[in-house]
C-alpha cells in the first residue's frame, strides 16, 4: 500500500513540476471560465417531443422494429460491425434510447477512471 502512494505523490510531483505532461492539466489548459449560461428546455417543447415519441411508437411496425433491436444485441455480443445493424434499427423507427439500452445491456456502461 505504501508504494502505492509513493507513486502516487512521485507522479503528482512530476505533474506540477512540468516533468511530466498532462494536456488540459498542466500543459495547454483552457483559461477560460466555465460556461455558466446552462441550456433550459422549455416545458411546452418537450410536451411536444414526448407526443411525437408515443406518436411514433404507436404508428411504426412494432414487429420490425423489435426484430431489429434482437439482431443489433446479437451482433454487439458478437464481433461483427454494428454499424449495419444500428443502420437497421434507423430505419426501423427505433429510437435513440432503445437502441443505446441494447448497446449498453451487451457492452455495459462507461465508468470514468480513477486518476491520481
Amino acid at each position: 500500500m505504501r508504494e502505492i502512494g509513493d507513486a502516487a505523490y512521485r507522479h503528482r510531483q512530476e505533474v506540477e513540476s512540468g516533468d511530466r505532461i498532462i494536456v488540459g492539466v498542466n500543459r495547454y489548459a483552457n483559461d477560460e471560465p466555465p460556461v455558466e449560461d446552462l441550456m433550459r428546455v422549455d416545458e411546452e417543447a418537450a410536451r411536444q417531443q414526448v407526443a411525437r415519441l408515443e406518436r411514433l411508437r404507436r404508428e411504426r411496425d412494432g414487429g420490425v422494429s423489435q426484430a431489429a433491436l434482437a439482431r443489433l444485441a446479437d451482433i454487439a455480443r458478437g464481433a461483427d460491425n454494428t454499424v449495419p445493424a444500428i443502420l437497421e434499427c434507423v430505419n426501423a423507427y427505433c429510437t435513440l434510447g432503445e437502441m443505446s439500452a441494447v448497446l449498453r445491456e451487451a457492452f455495459g456502461e462507461q465508468e470514468e477512471m480513477a486518476a491520481f
